[in-house]
């Protein structure tokens, strides 16, 4: 993905009425292609502050570092990152980790085209970090059981 963080995102927009903004893609900078990945945007979805704080400062100066959120299920993990990149205009590749999930079912591997030549398929991690792309794994704890 060849776009920056250059666009400022209103804090009102994560329904906070104070000043202050958060840095997010402007999405005319983002390939056509991604667009599609960059998650609907849920107007009534409420953002706990503390919370919000941690995501963005991570999200700006996290260096590409993976982030790990925990808490039970169905306690709102993923719909809070999928609602702080629809804000910010961050496309988003999810996959759900399973116990027998293997490392082609995340980077990819060689597939037989029509004409039966050889070509490596990105895998859906590869292909996040490729375009810089969020990466969301749903049920790490799933992996290894």
């Amino acid at each position: 993905m060849s776009q920056v963080l250059n666009e400022f995102v209103s804090l009102e927009s994560f329904g906070f009425m104070q000043d202050g903004s958060l840095l997010g893609y402007r999405l005319k900078d983002i390939e056509p292609e991604l667009r599609c990945l960059i998650p609907r945007l849920d107007p009534s979805y409420v953002f706990e502050k503390d919370a919000l704080s941690i995501m963005s400062a991570w999200f700006e100066i996290g260096s590409g570092e993976p982030l790990f959120i925990s808490g039970p299920h169905g306690s709102g993990k993923t719909s809070f990152v999928n609602q702080y990149c629809a804000r910010v205009n961050a496309p988003v590749i999810s996959i759900t980790a399973r116990a027998r999930l293997d490392r082609t079912d995340l980077i990819g591997g060689y597939v037989i085209d029509k004409d039966k030549s050889m070509r490596f398929a990105d895998g859906p991690l590869t292909r996040a970090w490729r375009h810089g792309c969020v990466f969301l794994v749903n049920e790490m704890s799933a992996v290894g059981q």
